[in-house]
């Protein structure tokens, strides 16, 4: 839980990089609960990343 509540302050803060940094950490660990809130995740920076 403590990494998507990073995760969650790193998208609200604009802070991109460590984000999708984070977010790639936590997507090699493999867990399946958390699955597709990483997905949600990574489209919000890839939408925050394009401007949208």
């Amino acid at each position: 839980m403590a990494g998507l509540n990073l995760l969650r302050a790193y998208l609200e803060l604009g802070r991109i990089e460590e984000g999708e940094a984070l977010l790639a950490r936590m997507h090699a660990l493999g867990n399946p609960t958390i699955r597709q809130h990483l997905d949600q995740f990574a489209h919000a920076f890839g939408r925050q990343r394009a401007g949208a």
